[in-house]
């Protein structure tokens, strides 16, 4: 099978070593500083933000809902996505900057006025699915058999369709019938890309034949050759894949704008690439290095934070895996200091301590980038999932800290956000919320368990209540995501599925359970809150007898007005999770159990597992709002945790007590992946030997159970100097539950929330 043999090239191509270049040879690769040319962009960038580039290449929707209007008369969702593909990537802008090395897309100012008017005579937002969320493409089989091997594939499909015959009506269309649709709407959308290719190859030869320096003359004429054959035909080498990459990867932004997607590992994808240039003359480190910068900046111009690139790991083997790319991708970071691509970090045993140390730097330096994984927890987490582990070992994040196997994968991700301590304050309000919530609805069918409305004698029965509604809710979740993946869109966007391993194979796309692996994955916020809420009544109501339930429940819903000494009590006296205090990290543990027990067990409509992800973006910022004050002394307004971290300054006793109560949780529980963050003074990381001791506390945090941390390194006086003068930060990275946000974009709860974090010094 062609799938097969471009896999076994590709892994073939990093099999012989854990890493290249100098870097195989056990020394560290020079370090290269920004070009010119990407000095020049970044400047441009500040200075134009928004009025050249146009809000992130918002611009792209005057071509998309074009598309949709003249397509309004195609009925098949996968016809009228193949034409909707051709008519965006045909009229779509193609120009190649002067700064720019490798073709990207055409970064070309449009109007406010031009915007504007893409929205008029659009009836609502047609739907369309080109990806169920955030994942990442099959990249490494564009570079090992090109999109002419894929069409191939194609080809071998429809011929099997027409030996067959007609199948079992499905839905009113034949089974065999709507195989052929996808087949031939996939195979359209393969040729829109290699047209969308060949405008740029035609532009860049274009722009080499007027082109009165030599040199820039040479690089035109370069991509012009490349693109002469990639995408369509496997890569040749360094400069091919990662132009063939960046083609690809570009046009489906354009086609599907506003679904994240991942380049995902881009140092292994390009790594067999790069070491057989390398040694041939045909590549230097430093060309290779400084390829790399400017198309990061163009994602940064297209969309902000919502790409992402993933870097080290391990090989399908389960051996170690970094090279020269992987140092040199870190390197760029700090001087580029751009809120996107988001870069991950996977860090796997065996990897030099010096190349986690690396890691560190950008971060020393108060960037909010790379955030670190742990290959030997977050495989086994997947493995508990239902993936592969030779797959699982070959996982991106994506934008966020969604795991995913790239390019096999199109999990139901970063959806809903239901905040667990939601379901208490229902049953503290005598089975109605205290405050509205209009997306509760979306996890809840109104129903509460009479478990739930009586009274309560000790904890452990209010604790069993709240287990048994969240199990409710949970069941709800099931139903109601499942609904959702019945749900076909008006337009369905095949690119995505033609890249995708097991929707060829199938003949299925990716957005009806194409791709070899389809999981269902609720994401959950407000665990920390919901413990430390937890282990609050526990202390106060049955233990101490400080309060009555029903009294805390009261006080809860007055938003503890005229009881702040109450308030008091329940912040300072009562047990918090991240002080390696078992009584509240004991409970958030039980409520991740109970969230598995709810989900992991069942399959959804595609036959996948259901599992979590823990993690809560900017939407913790709304939940402010509609969470009530809660009983850990939280008032109304303020947010709840959206990650494990101690988002809330309660994480008294240090980076280590925060990392062991992390660690103390069982993060195989959450397969979809988890979002930890700290906040650190940045004298931990003032001298080399500091990064070293810090680099010693990942790792043994790592060996304990740890698949993820964030790591923030500015002063608590920088932020609040930030919330007042906005003008002098516009640069500021912050993590906020896996993304690499401006904190100046921030609202202000989330901007509290932030500088509430505790900060750990040395």
């Amino acid at each position: 099978m062609v799938m097969g043999a471009s896999r076994q090239a590709n892994d073939a191509s990093v099999g012989d070593g854990p890493v290249g270049g100098a870097a195989r040879r056990g020394a560290e690769p020079e370090r290269y500083g920004l070009t010119e040319r990407a000095k020049d962009l970044l400047r441009l960038k500040k200075e134009h933000g928004a009025d050249t580039f146009a809000e992130g290449c918002g611009w792209v929707h005057i071509y998309r809902n074009a598309a949709y209007r003249e397509t309004e008369g195609i009925v098949c969702d996968l016809e009228r996505g193949a034409a909707v593909t051709e008519i965006i990537l045909s009229r779509v802008p193609v120009s190649i900057l002067p700064q720019e090395t490798v073709a990207t897309y055409g970064l070309v100012a449009h109007t406010k006025e031009q915007r504007d008017g893409a929205w008029k005579g659009v009836e609502g937002y047609p739907g369309m699915q080109a990806t169920r969320s955030h994942i990442a493409m099959d990249y490494g089989k564009v570079l090992a058999v090109g999109v002419k091997g894929i069409l191939a594939e194609i080809n071998a499909g429809e011929a099997r369709l027409a030996e067959a015959g007609p199948g079992q009506d499905v839905g009113g269309i034949a089974a065999a019938e709507r195989k052929a649709s996808f087949y031939a709407s996939a195979g359209r959308s393969l040729k829109a890309l290699l047209h969308y290719a060949d405008r740029f190859r035609a532009e860049a030869a274009r722009l080499a034949n007027s082109e009165p320096d030599p040199g820039r003359r040479g690089e035109l004429s370069r991509i012009a050759e490349s693109l002469g054959r990639v995408p369509n035909e496997p890569a040749q080498g360094f400069f091919d894949a990662l132009q063939s990459m960046m083609i690809c990867f570009f046009a489906l932004r354009m086609v599907a704008f506003g679904e994240p997607n991942s380049v995902g590992r881009m140092d292994y994808l390009l790594d067999g690439y790069y070491r057989r240039d390398l040694a041939s003359g045909k590549v230097t480190a430093r060309q290779a290095a400084e390829l790399l910068q400017v198309p990061r900046i163009m994602s940064a111009i297209m969309t902000g934070q919502s790409d992402s690139i993933t870097i080290a790991g391990s090989r399908p083997d389960g051996g170690p895996f970094w090279n020269d790319l992987t140092y040199f991708i870190l390197d760029a970071t700090s001087g580029l200091r751009l809120q996107g691509p988001q870069i991950w970090f996977r860090y796997a045993p065996g990897q030099p301590k010096g190349l986690l140390e690396r890691a560190l730097e950008p971060i020393r330096g108060g960037m909010a980038q790379p955030g670190f994984f742990n290959d030997a927890v977050a495989v086994e987490a997947m493995a508990r999932a239902g993936y592969a582990k030779e797959h699982a070992r070959d996982y991106v994040s994506c934008q966020c800290v969604e795991i995913t196997p790239q390019g096999r994968s199109n999990v139901m991700s970063g959806y809903l956000y239901a905040n667990l301590a939601k379901p208490l304050e229902v049953i503290l309000g005598g089975g109605e919320e205290m405050v509205e919530d209009p997306k509760f609805k979306h996890w809840s069918d109104g129903h509460v368990p009479e478990s739930a409305l009586r009274g309560f004698d000790d904890f452990e029965s209010l604790m069993e209540a709240y287990e048994e509604y969240l199990g409710h809710l949970l069941s709800v979740i099931r139903e109601r995501a499942d609904s959702a993946l019945s749900h076909r869109a008006r337009v369905s966007l095949t690119l995505s599925s033609a890249l995708l391993e097991g929707c060829v194979e199938k003949g299925v796309p990716a957005n009806e359970g194409g791709a070899t692996y389809n999981q269902t994955f609720p994401t959950f916020t407000g665990l920390v809150t919901a413990a430390d809420s937890l282990a609050a009544i526990r202390k106060a109501v049955f233990e101490d007898g400080v309060v009555s339930l029903a009294e805390l429940a009261e006080a809860c819903r007055e938003n503890y007005a005229g009881r702040e000494w109450l308030r008091q009590y329940l912040l300072n006296r009562c047990p918090k999770y991240g002080n390696e205090d078992g009584a509240a990290d004991g409970i958030a543990l039980r409520i991740m159990r109970a969230v598995d027990g709810g989900l992991t067990p069942y399959r959804n409509l595609y036959g996948a597992q259901f599992g979590p992800q823990y993690f809560g973006w900017k939407v913790i910022d709304e939940q402010s709002y509609t969470l009530a004050a809660t009983p850990d002394g939280r008032r109304h307004g303020e947010t709840p945790t959206g990650t494990f971290g101690g988002d809330q300054g309660r994480d008294r006793n240090g980076l280590t007590a925060l990392l062991n109560s992390t660690a103390s949780l069982d993060h195989t529980l959450a397969p979809g992946g988890l979002n930890v963050n700290a906040r650190i003074s940045a004298s931990i990381l003032g001298t080399d030997e500091d990064v070293g001791k810090m680099a010693d506390a990942l790792i043994a945090y790592f060996k304990s159970g740890g698949m993820e941390v964030q790591v923030n390194c500015v002063s608590k006086e920088q932020l609040l100097d930030a919330q007042r003068n906005p003008d002098g930060y516009r640069d500021l990275c912050i993590r906020v539950s896996g993304q690499s946000l401006y904190f100046t974009e921030l609202g202000l709860a989330l901007q509290n929330q932030i500088i509430s974090r505790a900060e750990h010094g040395g």
